[in-house]
């Protein structure tokens, strides 16, 4: 299981003392409200991270939302100079720091992986990922070469079973071509 979670990713500098402008990658867009403490990590350390987080995690002074973004302040980084060395990382939570889930609700990287079982046909591939543009979140399965688009939604998924490692679809004919 997935014990870190990415909330966001440093876009640019915010003023003169250290501050980070984030685009916010969680699907709560005030979720920076009540952290204490945050990962960050330059994308080419995301390995090393996993083995050394406690190197990555840095305490939050201040939040402030402008525009759709996040602004935020961190111990240690009060320059600019000190602060470039982070443009682009992404900002990662612990598991424990993690919102509560409603019923039916799944953590992004909890699904990653996970098989896809169609009630007629048997396996269909893997989830690959999950896109959340549109309204209804859409579960992308991939088999060999070949990707499956899958509306998340009763009308489809059936079962979501994180023990067994796999969710239980009821595609309509047509849906997918020979996988």
């Amino acid at each position: 299981m997935i014990n870190f979670f990415r909330i966001g990713v440093i876009t640019s500098l915010h003023g003169l003392n250290g501050e980070f402008k984030c685009l916010i990658t969680s699907s709560d867009v005030n979720r920076f409200n009540d952290l204490k403490e945050i990962y960050l990590v330059p994308k080419n350390l995301y390995d090393d991270f996993l083995d050394n987080s406690n190197l990555y995690i840095h305490i939050v002074n201040n939040v402030k939302y402008i525009n759709k973004k996040v602004i935020i302040s961190v111990d240690g980084i009060d320059t600019i100079d000190k602060a470039k060395k982070f443009l682009n990382a992404e900002i990662y939570i612990d598991r424990k720091n993690a919102l509560q889930l409603k019923e039916n609700e799944y953590f992004i990287p909890d699904l990653i992986g996970l098989s896809v079982i169609d009630t007629i046909r048997g396996y269909i591939g893997k989830v690959v990922d999950v896109d959340l543009a549109i309204k209804d979140s859409i579960l992308i399965v991939k088999k060999n070469d070949k990707e499956i688009l899958i509306p998340m939604n009763s009308h489809f998924i059936k079962n979501i079973d994180i023990n067994k490692s796999q969710i239980t679809v009821e595609l309509l004919e047509g849906m997918i071509d020979d996988i």
